[in-house]
């Protein structure tokens, strides 16, 4: 695992500083019309564009939150049905000092004066953990810590975070899109194929590294040629 000092989240807003006021933030969109020579795309706070095509990098499942003219192919519209995203909780427990080097138990990278330790309840145990009280949670991941770092100091931690990242309406869990048994062989060569003027990235339609930064980079490169190549 590697760690950006400061947090990934600033390689988008150094982007989103480039590029200027062409980033619309809080601008959903609902709505792409291609059926005129120009595509018009319209968001939840009525704004409308128009544009020679359009990329898609969200997860494939969100895109059936947009409406459609002419509507989607049907296998697309098969396969965003069938391709959830993954149940995640990230959680992160702050402590006043790295207590587990004493143990000589490895820690996490640490550039600031903040001790913590991340983690991650998935699947089932993210479904089933998500139904009690934030501090049934909390307590539960420091009896597990105590447990595994050998030390009572981990059940007094300092401060708590997590994020329920199934609670996202723009995202719909992480990390990423999965393919269910069957899904891949059926409907696997259409999450790449253009709809139209309408071209797909996002990294669930990465050749390499699906479901990670570098595939969403390389998906990303991807639908920016062949959106200039169709456009």
């Amino acid at each position: 695992e590697r760690k950006f000092v400061g947090g990934s989240g600033q390689v988008s807003e150094r982007i989103m500083q480039l590029l200027g006021d062409r980033v619309k933030l809080r601008s959903p969109v609902t709505y792409v019309d291609q059926s005129s020579e120009n595509i018009t795309v319209e968001t939840l706070n009525r704004e409308l564009y128009e544009c020679r095509y359009v990329i898609s990098a969200i997860p494939p499942t969100l895109t059936a939150k947009i409406h459609f003219r002419p509507e989607l192919p049907s296998e697309r519209n098969q396969l965003i049905q069938r391709l959830p995203m993954g149940a995640v909780i990230k959680c992160m427990m702050y402590y006043k000092e790295a207590f587990w080097k004493k143990k000589d138990k490895p820690p996490s990278p640490n550039h600031s004066n903040v001790i913590s330790l991340p983690s991650f309840i998935l699947a089932r145990k993210a479904d089933r953990l998500a139904k009690v009280h934030k501090d049934i949670r909390k307590r539960k991941i420091c009896e597990l810590y105590a447990k595994v770092l050998g030390s009572q100091e981990a059940l007094h931690p300092v401060h708590y975070e997590e994020k329920n990242w199934c609670q996202e309406q723009y995202s719909g869990g992480c990390y990423t899109a999965y393919f269910p048994p069957g899904i891949m062989t059926q409907y696997g060569r259409v999450i790449r194929q253009p709809v139209g003027r309408i071209y797909f990235a996002g990294t669930e339609t990465a050749t390499q590294w699906s479901g990670y930064m570098e595939g969403a980079v390389e998906a990303g490169g991807r639908g920016a040629r062949e959106g200039r190549q169709g456009g």
